[in-house]
């Protein structure tokens, strides 16, 4: 039996064990750690294409229960594609973002530059 986490999720990233075997068969342990991400890999895919319309793949997300608030726990260009679906139409995605997260304050940190080299007097 394998021990070392040997495959990464396409959609999430998280690393995860699987046979070799998987690889050769097709199977969806191949890319993705849980069959929902592979529902969500096929339905990204199918969107992106134009043969999936954004209601569609919005039912498809409803039924594996991804939400707005969900889409951060994902790899940020696959985040990115499920905010625009889940978006309500009219709205962009950045009032949605406004909306769903709490705003925080951002600490400013001063720049700092390398050291300055010391010029000796001749």
């Amino acid at each position: 039996m394998i021990n070392k986490k040997n495959h990464k999720c396409i959609v999430c990233g998280t690393a995860y064990i699987a046979c070799n075997n998987c690889n050769r068969i097709n199977n969806w342990r191949a890319i993705c750690d849980t069959e929902d991400h592979y529902r969500i890999h096929i339905m990204l895919n199918e969107y992106r294409t134009g043969r999936m319309s954004k209601e569609d793949a919005t039912a498809v997300l409803t039924r594996i229960g991804i939400s707005y608030p969900d889409t951060w726990a994902f790899l940020p260009v696959v985040a990115d594609m499920l905010r625009d679906i889940l978006a309500v139409s009219g709205e962009s995605v950045d009032e949605v973002v406004v909306d769903s997260v709490e705003e925080q304050p951002v600490e400013q940190k001063p720049k700092t530059r390398g050291r300055k080299k010391k010029v000796e007097a001749e």
